[in-house]
């Protein structure tokens, strides 16, 4: 049976001072400024770590801090492997497929250099080689200046993006029906030609992920307020569609045992039709904002105070690491903690990597 896994959020941020049960001594670190959204971090085919940094937010030492980049960075030490520039690139969004090929997602602040000139504001989606090497990419929502929230990378190359829509737009030679704020999850094939499409009334969508049996899981909030996840199949059909007993949906991960999809202050898990099995609450009193798998199962969730781990079936681990809020992490190969930290304070964000607890 497949589940599916929830989590709850909350608050407060400390210094970045690892508490006394820790994940692990830090490997290394890499400064940059906090100067606009979040940055995005994915884990590579090869165990490398991938980041996508916001216009305004890329190290000044690999690169102009003016524009958004894609770049990866060598887990053991942090070395830089490549850096490819990409203009106005901010609020981006990641997922590495199975044959390393990067997919990315966010919107342009201006020109990005690599869609159609005079889409500012637009959203994209695009995908890379694992060098860097451009494949394609495609304007989202033309003409409606809404940004991808969210994508899942296919194992057939595939890509499945999720973006709020507040019209109607144009997907290819098909147009496709948005009225109001609505959450619109798009499919392309490998070669970027656009599949499909599916639009589901919302106020925001939080995250996409490709599940175990090649579905999609999407988790969104309603008009109404309320939290709705659905998984659709790679067709676009719709599986099953539950009501969230939460708030403020985050972040999709697949375990072992299932799909875990983040949302409020602690974690539950949904079983294949969408039913609730169990519920577990943040030792941090945390919203996470980032979820991820360890080799053994275990589950690392990560948001506005810190680390923290569950095993597969909810029950809170003694490793809790308090720092500074984490947008994003990853797990290396030998189960490192790759991660994107926020310092309020110093004005500063981090990337790096946490050894193994």
């Amino acid at each position: 049976m497949r589940f599916v896994l929830l989590a709850w959020i909350g608050v407060a941020a400390c210094a970045p001072n690892a508490r006394d049960r820790s994940f692990g001594d830090l490997r290394w670190s890499i400064e940059v400024p906090d100067a606009g959204p979040r940055p995005a971090l994915a884990i590579t085919a090869t165990g490398d770590i991938v980041v996508a940094l916001p216009a305004e937010l890329a190290p000044p030492a690999t690169g102009s801090i003016s524009d958004g980049a894609l770049a990866t960075f060598a887990a053991p030490d942090g070395a830089l492997m490549w850096r490819l520039e990409l203009g106005g690139m901010y609020m981006p969004h990641l997922a590495v497929d199975p044959s390393g090929d990067i997919a990315l997602t966010g919107a342009c602040d201006g020109d990005c250099n690599f869609i159609e000139p005079g889409q500012s504001g637009a959203g994209f989606a695009a995908r890379y080689a694992p060098d860097g090497t451009p494949r394609w990419a495609r304007t989202l929502f033309p003409g409606t200046g809404m940004c991808g929230l969210g994508i899942a990378a296919g194992s057939a190359g595939s890509a499945y993006v999720v973006g709020e829509c507040h019209a109607s737009f144009q997907l290819g030679d098909a147009s496709v029906a948005c009225e109001s704020v609505g959450i619109a999850v798009t499919a392309f094939a490998a070669d970027g030609t656009p599949l499909w499409a599916r639009v589901a009334p919302s106020a925001l969508s939080s995250s996409a992920f490709v599940a175990t049996n090649g579905g999609v899981v999407v988790t969104r909030e309603t008009s109404g307020g309320g939290e709705r996840a659905m998984e659709l199949t790679s067709a676009g059909d719709v599986v099953w569609e539950a009501t969230l007993d939460g708030s403020a949906a985050g972040a999709v991960v697949a375990t072992e045992h299932g799909t875990v999809v983040a949302a409020g202050i602690g974690i539950a898990m949904l079983d294949d039709a969408g039913r609730e099995q169990w519920r577990a609450s943040s030792e941090l009193r945390q919203t996470a904002t980032a979820l991820a798998t360890m080799p053994s199962g275990v589950i690392v969730a990560a948001g506005g105070a810190g680390l923290e781990a569950y095993t597969p079936d909810g029950a809170p681990l003694d490793v809790v690491t308090a720092f500074s809020p984490i947008d994003s992490i990853g797990v290396t190969r030998d189960g490192g903690i790759a991660f994107i930290g926020r310092d309020p304070l110093r004005g500063t964000r981090t990337i790096g990597v946490l050894a193994p607890p």
